[in-house]
């Protein structure tokens, strides 16, 4: 019922191709006898995947801890490991370009964010704003932005988004605790990096 909903309140849109293999057997699932249907979770990490072209990473990521190592807004942060051996090439070399790792390492650290849905009633609308801020992020390049490397399963109902790990923790945590010895390239660093948001919001999602 879910999806249904979520199908019937999008903009109907016409299309000249032709609708690809990978959307077609999703189809003929969701189509199918009740057991054999696909979960919901499943459908919408291959709406994100596939619709955004966020890369899937869920094969080459591992995990530290069962427990979430922190929290913040919508998310659960999980430090985890990411396998670069068995990745896309184009995200091997953004994550060994971001980390100034020679294109030989075989493993970096990651920050895993596990998305948490509260029991909210306009639940559609939650997660539509979700994966409107996805793309979004998907979309920004800046030397001073943390970078959307891709997304993996197996986090909960939705996907959980994958970027670099950071020691000191967000933004918001580190103002916290820094902002006295914050120099004046930090500051002027900062600035540059929000003001380089608004530009960025008038993409059409």
């Amino acid at each position: 019922m879910i999806l249904a909903n979520f199908i019937l309140r999008r903009p109907q849109r016409t299309y000249n191709s032709k609708i690809d293999e990978v959307h077609l057997n999703l189809v003929r699932q969701c189509l199918s006898g009740e057991k054999s249907r696909p979960s919901i979770d499943k459908v919408l990490y291959l709406i994100l995947v596939k619709k955004f072209s966020a890369v899937d990473l869920t094969g080459s990521i591992q995990r530290l801890n069962k427990d979430h190592h922190d929290s913040g807004g919508f998310t659960y942060v999980h430090p985890c490991k990411l396998r670069l051996t068995e990745i896309d090439a184009s995200v091997q070399e953004k994550v060994s370009r971001y980390y100034q790792y020679p294109t030989a390492t075989e493993c970096v650290d990651v920050t895993v964010k596990e998305l948490i849905l509260a029991n909210d009633p306009d639940i559609l609308k939650i997660i539509n704003q979700l994966f409107q801020e996805i793309k979004l992020w998907l979309k920004l390049e800046h030397e001073n932005i943390v970078p959307l490397w891709g997304v993996t399963d197996g986090f909960d109902s939705l996907p959980a988004l994958i970027s670099p790990w950071l020691e000191n923790g967000s933004l918001t945590g580190y103002l916290q605790h820094k902002h006295e010895m914050l120099f004046d390239d930090g500051k002027f660093a900062l600035v540059r990096s929000s003001s380089h948001l608004p530009r960025q919001a008038d993409v059409s999602l």
